[in-house]
């Protein structure tokens, strides 16, 4: 039986760090699979062909810093670590994922910080929906 694994979403700032940094602990704790997910689109708009390059080249820079991250903080290998580029709206692809889901971890705010003391939309949206617990992390 595969054993269902740990997400956690990944945008590049400081809160999403933390949130990396609290679910690898909680993975190598549980000894189940990590995946980080991060998102090339934030808006429900059409982007144009420069955008979504951008945003994808971006996403791609994001994951590649989180995954090297992961897998330092891992001890000495002790979990999988897995990354993916989701085109969808970030609280999408992290809701569709929750259904094969343990757990999915997130940060507070992400990189649209605009007011200290709410929780971001993205987590908002995610903890409202998804189909698995939903760890809302604050610093680490």
């Amino acid at each position: 039986m595969a054993r269902s694994p740990i997400i956690v979403g990944i945008d590049g700032s400081q809160h999403s760090r933390d949130a990396l940094g609290w679910a690898v602990r909680e993975a190598t704790l549980r000894d189940v699979p990590l995946l980080l997910v991060c998102a090339t689109t934030y808006r429900r708009t059409n982007d144009g062909p420069d955008l979504a390059r951008e945003l994808r080249d971006r996403a791609d820079r994001v994951l590649a810093t989180a995954l090297g991250i992961a897998r330092a903080e891992a001890v000495a290998g002790s979990i999988e670590v897995r990354g993916e580029v989701s085109r969808q709206y970030a609280p999408g692809a992290l809701i569709d994922r929750s259904a094969d889901a343990s757990m999915i971890v997130l940060g507070r705010r992400g990189l649209d910080e605009y007011s200290r003391g709410f929780v971001g939309s993205v987590c908002a949206a995610v903890a409202r929906r998804a189909k698995c617990p939903v760890a809302v992390i604050d610093g680490w």
